[in-house]
């Protein structure tokens, strides 16, 4: 069977609802939008599910003049950014400066999480880089993402692990940018790189999995707070750590779409 993408999907807010599409850029951080938009605390930490699982009841959405948000409640509001005003922000160790929205969007995501947060947008002069001992070379960049620019999981992975759960779950708790039909399960873990006509990509780290995925990407409700992560840990960990997908680095970019025929390099 031939490989190829079946889902794109980029998430603007870190550790809000996605968005899938058919066509996508590809860019050096990553599927463009992707996690440009971040919440952070009033210390400036970055803010997910892990602690606030109510984020998958955002819906969001990119528009020309910031960021659309939405509640559960229907109730919604316009991110935009304030001139010449920055914030320092802090995102798995890595410091850096992202530019402030304005006070009632602050206000409004303050009211929502019931703490007090703040909205920051990451511009293209900032650059975060990928952490030296994955970097396929210089000059390798990653949005808010927790670490890398791209999530690769292959269908065949989710159709083995839900064969193995009482209740299925879906793909979206993974969160994964690219998914690809047309392969064994976790055949991810034996490709070094993958490649379309259009963009290429360094498969460099596999996935550790935490609390995220036990959470409802639409309700940010638990329905069990142990699946999919304690039968996957029989099916896929090593060395203490839960696994599922690939983190992988663009070193070539360009457009892509959903049917997109993929090449799959193999690790010697």
């Amino acid at each position: 069977m031939t490989l190829q993408i079946s889902r794109l999907t980029y998430y603007p807010l870190k550790s809000a609802q996605g968005i899938s599409v058919e066509t996508a850029t590809l860019q050096a951080r990553g599927l463009e939008h992707d996690r440009r938009w971040m919440l952070v605390d009033a210390q400036g930490d970055f803010l997910t599910q892990r602690t606030h699982p109510q984020l998958a009841q955002l819906q969001v959405r990119v528009v020309e003049s910031g960021l659309q948000i939405a509640g559960p409640e229907g109730h919604n509001i316009l991110a935009q950014l304030r001139e010449n005003e920055w914030v320092p922000v802090t995102v798995w160790g890595d410091r850096l400066q992202a530019a402030a929205c304005s006070v009632d969007v602050d206000q409004w995501l303050s009211n929502f999480l019931g703490e007090a947060c703040r909205l920051v947008y990451m511009p293209d002069a900032v650059m975060r880089e990928v952490d030296p001992d994955y970097r396929s070379g210089k000059g390798d960049i990653v949005s808010f993402a927790d670490g890398f620019p791209v999530l690769i999981v292959t269908e065949a992975s989710l159709k083995m692990l839900n064969r193995s759960l009482e209740h299925r779950v879906p793909m979206n708790r993974f969160r994964p940018n690219i998914v690809i039909s047309g392969s064994g399960a976790f055949a991810e873990d034996t490709w070094q790189a993958i490649e379309t006509d259009t963009v290429k990509l360094n498969l460099v780290k596999p996935c550790s999995r935490c609390q995220i995925t036990t959470i409802d990407q639409v309700t940010g409700q638990r329905p069990d707070r142990h699946e999919p992560l304690k039968t996957l840990k029989q099916l896929h960990a090593w060395q203490g750590q839960i696994f599922f997908g690939q983190n992988a680095i663009p070193v070539k970019t360009g457009k892509i779409a959903v049917g997109d025929p993929v090449q799959a390099i193999f690790k010697t």
